[in-house]
């Protein structure tokens, strides 16, 4: 497995690794509720360095992007940015990226199973086209705060902060290294992505948790980042959206899809589905009784009929009990319906809830887990 830059730094602190698409990430540093709560209740660190990160450079980056992607891209000026999918021709998820508009080139974040791929298929779409594609994964670290304090502690460090919008993006120099700065939402909490030049990671790292001790800030792992996301409602691609997976069924209409834009690969597909008003299933949280965590692909049931099927879960510690996420059949998708999953030789019990769990999900945070 490859290191991340700051592997050091995080055995430092005890962290156990997993593995990530080739990478060896921090699963947590010993407490991985304790780090949950931190996001929730102040502020949380985490090292995102083996997310994919592609560089769009050329005349022509924006067009070209913007004539493959579902999202307006041709319409982002410096300083912006989007959430986007790219679809085939049967309007099925290749991936979902987020796009940042820097002024002289485009920045790509993918999650890290991806990069490869995604690079293949736009070179395989550059024809006559202005556009470079590079990959700059192992170029540039990426450090992502996130919580209620968040913004607060930044404010001591970026010399010019995103504004709250989703995906606005700014430069700023901290400890005399370059820094990119986007307001992302990865946990449901305010957050802020900061990719910096692998050479500079360190540096930035130790100005982190300097300003953030006095409030609490604590290193956070992939264990308490998925349980976050979770809570938060945010589907992953690997886990709750496949090739098989349609935008809209994930719920991701609003966010990554613009019906104004014009053609895209996918579009007929998704403009008829529009027109039809409807999708045969839903991605949908499961709010379960006890504190029972079941596996992704078990079976969900209402009453004797199987309707569904687990995608992602965790243990809510905000919650106090198992909940996941997970597609159901149109007819099982409102919040309330009873439902049951089947986690091998038991029936776990639980209800469809509305995303996020927690209702604003940072509302909750005070309150002890149950």
């Amino acid at each position: 497995m490859r290191s991340l830059p700051l592997h050091a730094r995080h055995q430092a602190r005890g962290a156990t690794f997993v593995e990530r698409a080739g990478w060896a990430a921090p699963a947590h540093y010993g407490d991985p509720v304790a780090e949950h709560l931190a996001v929730r209740r102040g502020a949380g660190l985490a090292d995102l360095s083996a997310r994919g990160k592609l560089w769009l450079s050329g005349e022509d980056r924006q067009s070209f992007l913007h004539s493959l992607l579902s999202n307006d891209i041709q319409g982002l000026h410096p300083g912006q940015g989007t959430y986007a999918t790219l679809l085939t021709d049967k309007g099925k998820m290749l991936a979902d990226l987020r796009v940042y508009h820097l002024g002289d080139r485009l920045l790509l974040d993918l999650e890290p199973e991806l990069t490869a791929r995604m690079v293949e298929i736009l070179n395989g779409y550059i024809i006559a086209d202005d556009v470079l594609v590079e990959d700059a994964t192992e170029a540039l670290a990426l450090l992502s705060v996130h919580g209620p304090a968040a913004r607060e502690l930044l404010g001591k460090l970026l010399t010019d902060l995103p504004s709250p919008e989703p995906h606005r993006n700014t430069r700023n120099r901290i400890s005399g290294q370059d820094v990119i700065a986007v307001r992302g939402d990865r946990t449901g909490e305010e957050g802020y992505d900061l990719y910096v030049p692998v050479s500079g990671a360190a540096a930035l790292w130790e100005a982190l948790i300097e300003v953030g001790a006095p409030r609490g800030l604590r290193p956070v792992g992939e264990a308490a980042l998925e349980s976050l996301r979770i809570e938060a409602g945010l589907p992953r691609y690997g886990a709750d959206m496949t090739e098989e997976t349609i935008p809209i069924e994930a719920g991701l209409e609003a966010r990554a899809i613009s019906y104004t834009k014009g053609c895209y690969i996918g579009q007929e597909v998704i403009a008829r589905i529009k027109a039809r008003g409807h999708v045969n299933r839903h991605l949908v949280g499961l709010l379960l009784r006890g504190a029972a965590v079941p596996t992704p692909g078990s079976p969900i049931l209402a009453g004797e009929r199987q309707v569904g099927m687990v995608t992602s879960s965790a243990y809510s510690p905000v919650l106090g009990c198992a909940i996941a996420l997970g597609y159901v059949r149109a007819e099982a998708a409102r919040p309330g319906t009873t439902v049951t999953v089947r986690e091998g030789q038991e029936m776990l019990a639980g209800a469809v809830a509305p995303l996020p769990f927690p209702p604003g999900v940072g509302a909750t945070a005070s309150q002890e887990p149950r």
